[in-house]
């Protein structure tokens, strides 16, 4: 980050008279303060620590390159990078893998782990895409290619040679010059330039061997990478395509590159990305998310984190992507809401057991909680009489069409439960689930996007019309 920020102000590590590493980086900021370095680097909030520990006097130090970030509190010089991420290798155990996650993201932040951790807990992933833009930069890491190879980079290397070249030259033209008679020193000097000249093809040779290893890393980290990722080129075609892109959409490599991201794409976020792609020219990085349709149809959701690199002319030569799936994130976040829709329900009938003064109230306040909590359009309770043989309905209800449910209230005949599923549960003791309300018009009138309608019976099932148990169900 340091090197970053000094690369921008034309300074290289090679620049500095010397370049030393303290240990600990409170021990770096003591090293500032007793003069035995002219300057130091340390993470924020390092500052702020040790003088609210006692330790330093931060008006002793001047803050180089300061910037100012909103809703940052700490001294900073260089940008704001994302840090501390717990990632899986790719053979860890995916079931463990999604465990670790959940209980992390549930962690509450006064939890006695997120307390000890001096932490408030867990959250999805930060936007890693400034990291990066910061080794494509430098030339670290994935990244570690040379860029165009001129003038300066050639004198920067192999000045020695040239200068070694030059000198002999004018030896050379010295001695003819002056000294006829130093032939023999003239051939040995001519002899010292054949022997740098192959020399410097063999470095050559070896530096092509280099970029082809190079780059022969490059792709197999790419292929070998679990995220997806595919190269555009700045109208727009895909010129390259990872194997793990290829699984997530059910393509293979050669099929998708030739064709555009706007293929791919589903058609309600279509504009998403139809935006994101026009800025590939006006930005370095973009990170956005959009759901994309595999072969088979099915939609899939990623997160596409986008890197733009230019020429030196500073035309667009081409944008490279990283696609996450994020199918399994979303499925954990929606089983999340699930349960904890269900534990607030759950918590709030315990409640509403407590403090009921009667049956009427308890049942009233069920049904309440099914719907505000669960989720459910409408909650009912009926009574199996067993002197009457007849359903009764309307005990206690909530939710939308509460009259329709109140109308319920036929005798228990067998003709009746094939046209009323509440009847069926009671007569087979166990839940019963209708899925076409087409068939069952008469019992419960269907709706514009109802949902299919379940009942359960609370105690056991009625044995019979004549030994009918009484109970709420």
């Amino acid at each position: 980050m340091a090197r970053r920020l000094l690369a921008g102000q034309g300074i290289e590590p090679r620049d500095l008279g010397a370049l030393s590493f303290g240990g600990t980086q409170d021990a770096m900021v003591q090293a500032v303060l007793a003069g035995r370095v002219d300057a130091g680097t340390v993470r924020t909030d390092i500052i702020e620590r040790m003088a609210r520990a006692g330790l330093i006097d931060p008006d002793r130090l001047r803050v180089i390159h300061p910037r100012q970030v909103p809703d940052f509190p700490f001294r900073l010089s260089t940008r704001l990078y994302p840090e501390w991420p717990l990632a899986s290798l790719p053979h860890a155990d995916d079931e463990l893998t999604r465990a670790l996650a959940v209980a992390l993201l549930e962690m509450p932040p006064e939890g006695p782990a997120a307390v000890q951790g001096r932490s408030r807990g867990w959250t999805v992933p930060g936007n890693y895409q400034p990291v990066h833009a910061l080794m494509a930069k430098l030339r670290l890491g994935p990244y570690e290619r040379p860029g165009p190879f001129g003038l300066r980079d050639i004198l920067r290397k192999y000045g020695h040679w040239v200068a070694l070249g030059l000198l002999g030259v004018l030896v050379l033209a010295g001695v003819s010059l002056l000294l006829a008679g130093l032939n023999r020193r003239l051939k040995a000097s001519r002899a010292a330039l054949n022997e740098a000249r192959n020399r410097l093809e063999e470095r050559v040779a070896e530096r092509t061997a280099e970029l082809a290893a190079s780059e022969h890393k490059y792709r197999g980290i790419i292929n070998g990478a679990r995220e997806g990722f595919w190269l555009v080129a700045p109208d727009l075609t895909i010129l390259e395509a990872n194997q793990a892109l290829g699984r997530i959409l059910g393509y293979t490599p050669e099929e998708i590159a030739g064709r555009t991201p706007i293929d791919f794409v589903a058609p309600d976020p279509r504009r998403i990305l139809e935006v994101e792609l026009g800025r590939i020219a006006e930005s370095e990085t973009r990170s956005y998310e959009v759901t994309l349709l595999a072969k088979s149809g099915s939609r899939v959701p990623v997160l596409v984190q986008a890197t733009t690199l230019w020429d030196q002319a500073g035309s667009v030569r081409f944008a490279g992507g990283v696609l996450t799936d994020l199918t399994a994130f979303k499925e954990v976040e929606a089983s999340l809401r699930r349960n904890n829709r269900v534990l607030r329900a759950l918590s709030r009938s315990n409640r509403a057991l407590l403090y009921a003064e009667d049956e009427q109230e308890l049942l009233d306040e069920v049904c309440r909680i099914a719907v505000e909590e669960g989720g459910y359009p409408l909650a009912w309770i009926g009574f199996c009489e067993r002197d009457r043989h007849d359903l009764r309905g309307g005990v206690a209800m909530a939710g939308e069409r509460p009259n329709a449910m109140a109308q319920l209230g036929s005798e228990c005949q067998d003709d009746m439960a094939e046209r009323y599923p509440s009847l069926q549960a009671i007569a087979m003791g166990r839940p019963v689930i209708l899925q076409d309300l087409g068939h069952h018009t008469e019992a419960h009138p269907p709706g514009p996007g109802r949902p299919p309608i379940t009942d359960w019976p609370l105690w056991p099932r009625c044995p019979s019309a004549t030994k009918a148990s009484r109970g709420p169900w």
